[in-house]
């Protein structure tokens, strides 16, 4: 059987998580990959090409989970943070003088690649739930893992003791009228109007991982 791959992107609780050995408590056979700063920020480009995190699924990315923001994919190889949106990047673009536009919260669901066992994501949302107790009590000793994604031309720049806690994860049920709701937004404002957004139901789309939380 093959490891579980974790590939953390700009949120905190994956790496309290795997320093604090949450992952490896709960008995889960896995890989931690970093690949952004590992990789300068190039790590998805294709070819020349700037692709998003759902592109990158599409064409077979290694990791099982990732906490990638489809807009924040590659973000970083830029020479300047100027359109920073969440966490990470969005701290740095603040501290370097950019402007907030607009504040806001959102609402953020895991997407699975390929087929991993369902009981892994039972122990991968364990540890993540326990890494959250943590963040939640003293944000501030954690902020400094943000750098570990950063390319090293940035790290002179970077103060992460004036960053927050960045995505906060809610242990809830994704419920069905949660995902209507959400299929009617999307619908009313149009956004894959010309492509399409397909007809896979709730109960296609959502596994349920109750026994996680």
């Amino acid at each position: 059987m093959t490891k579980f791959v974790i590939e953390p992107h700009f949120r905190l609780q994956e790496w309290i998580a795997e320093e604090k050995g949450y992952f490896m408590a709960e008995g889960l056979d896995y890989e931690f990959h970093e690949h952004v700063r590992a990789t300068g920020g190039r790590h998805h480009d294709m070819g020349g090409q700037r692709v998003g995190a759902y592109q990158s699924f599409e064409r077979g990315r290694s990791a099982d989970v990732s906490c990638a923001c489809h807009w924040t994919v590659g973000l970083i190889d830029r020479e300047a943070p100027a359109a920073a949106l969440f966490s990470g990047p969005y701290y740095f673009a603040e501290q370097l003088g950019f402007k907030k536009v607009i504040d806001t919260t959102f609402m953020i669901a895991t997407m699975i690649h390929g087929d991993p066992d369902p009981e892994d994501l039972r122990k991968y949302f364990r540890a993540l739930r326990r890494a959250q107790r943590d963040l939640d009590l003293r944000p501030d000793r954690y902020t400094h893992y943000y750098k570990n994604e950063f390319p090293e031309r940035f790290h002179a720049l970077i103060d992460t003791r004036r960053w927050g806690p960045g995505e906060r994860l809610v242990f809830e049920p994704y419920t069905k009228e949660t995902h209507a709701e959400t299929f009617d937004w999307i619908t009313r404002h149009g956004i894959f109007a010309e492509t399409g957004m397909g007809h896979r139901g709730y109960d296609d789309s959502v596994m349920s991982l109750e026994a996680a939380t």
